[in-house]
């Protein structure tokens, strides 16, 4: 795996805290041509820079979520930081992520319940809602090569017996 990842850039920037990528506004913005602080900025927010940067560690933070909960976090995690393919497969999956949420809402903030109607979903079923079937298909095809599986496999990885400490390999 590449000794210089992970790495920002003007897509992505990485969360040393969190250990994830999250993408940049500018990102959003070039490549989706979407302007998430206008476009998230219906009440009149002080800060809308904020809000964007806000709302991309909330789509981040759900990608990852779906990855971790497939298999182990703590390699995904060093998987998803030190892959060039990883990197990239993250990237697009949080791209889908975002047209999913502004089209659609976020799931997540949902109840499930419908009070005109006295109805409701089981929660189940609005978490199957949360990821974007684009975003969940990157995840589940394509293959990382130095695992030789997609981000989501469900087997057993057979490459390392010990996973390097965060501080010692810089993720």
């Amino acid at each position: 795996m590449a000794q210089n990842l992970p790495y920002n850039d003007e897509r992505m920037t990485y969360d040393y805290y969190d250990h994830r990528y999250v993408l940049t506004p500018d990102h959003v913005r070039n490549e989706l041509n979407v302007d998430l602080e206008s476009r998230l900025n219906t009440h009149g927010t002080a800060n809308r820079a904020t809000l964007a940067v806000s709302y991309l560690k909330r789509v981040s933070r759900e990608i990852y979520n779906y990855i971790y909960a497939h298999n182990d976090q703590l390699l995904l995690e060093y998987i998803c930081a030190k892959s060039e393919t990883a990197r990239r497969v993250i990237c697009a999956a949080m791209e889908e992520q975002v047209l999913y949420w502004l089209a659609n809402g976020d799931v997540g903030l949902m109840t499930g319940v419908d009070p005109k109607r006295g109805s409701y979903a089981e929660q189940k079923t609005v978490r199957r809602a949360m990821i974007a079937p684009n975003a969940e298909g990157l995840l589940e095809t394509m293959i990382i090569p130095e695992i030789s599986a997609p981000l989501i496999y469900t087997g057993h990885y057979a490459i390392f017996k010990a996973l390097p400490a965060y501080d010692s390999e810089g993720y």
